[in-house]
């Protein structure tokens, strides 16, 4: 099933995330590869944000917390990677 098989590359790129944001916070420049990080992964729950809400993000506070606030309106196939994205950005 494509759907189970997603998910699970989904989750592996989460713990690969984690992994690498608790490393780099130990090497000297790290912060700022993490901060990178982070940013990418706004990025991705931007573009991924269903195109209704997108004028929303400067009055919620960016990509992370307007998808998070109206996850209801992320169609039902995307909310597992959202939610992902989402848990990966706020682990950083």
């Amino acid at each position: 099933d494509s759907l189970a098989q997603s998910s699970l590359q989904t989750r592996q790129l989460y713990l690969c995330h984690l992994t690498m944001a608790s490393l780099l916070s130990s090497v000297p420049g790290g912060e700022a590869m993490k901060e990178e990080m982070k940013k990418k992964a706004e990025e991705q729950v931007g573009e991924q944000a269903p195109d209704m809400i997108k004028p929303l993000f400067p009055i919620l506070g960016g990509p992370v917390k307007t998808v998070e606030c109206c996850m209801c309106l992320v169609p039902a196939d995307k909310q597992e990677q959202a939610k992902s994205a989402i848990a990966k950005y706020k682990e950083m």
